[in-house]
């Protein structure tokens, strides 16, 4: 069953609970593994990246070629987001969590 279906994108439920809980665990490990809060965004910044770059390739309903646009916006959306995600940590290893 899609949640959003687009006329180039297929999000459907399963996948998008499956890269959130390989997400989440990810997360749970490296929050064990390591203590420091700067170390923590930027690991997690390339686990995000991982993540929305999975969930919109699996949802991209036809796969393109190299010439085509729409992988390299998705491409840099993820790494803006995986930054944003780097950058919090950073922020609050700045603020003493």
């Amino acid at each position: 069953m899609p949640l959003l279906k687009t006329r180039h994108y297929n999000l459907a439920l399963r996948p998008l609970l499956i890269n959130t809980c390989a997400l989440a665990l990810v997360f749970a490990a490296f929050r064990a593994l390591i203590d420091d809060t700067l170390t923590l965004g930027y690991a997690m910044g390339v686990a995000v990246f991982l993540y929305i770059s999975a969930t919109t390739e699996n949802a991209r309903i036809g796969k393109s070629g190299f010439g085509d646009i729409r992988p390299w916006l998705e491409t840099l959306a993820a790494a803006a987001i995986a930054a944003a995600v780097a950058y919090l940590g950073y922020k609050a290893w700045l603020m003493g969590y």
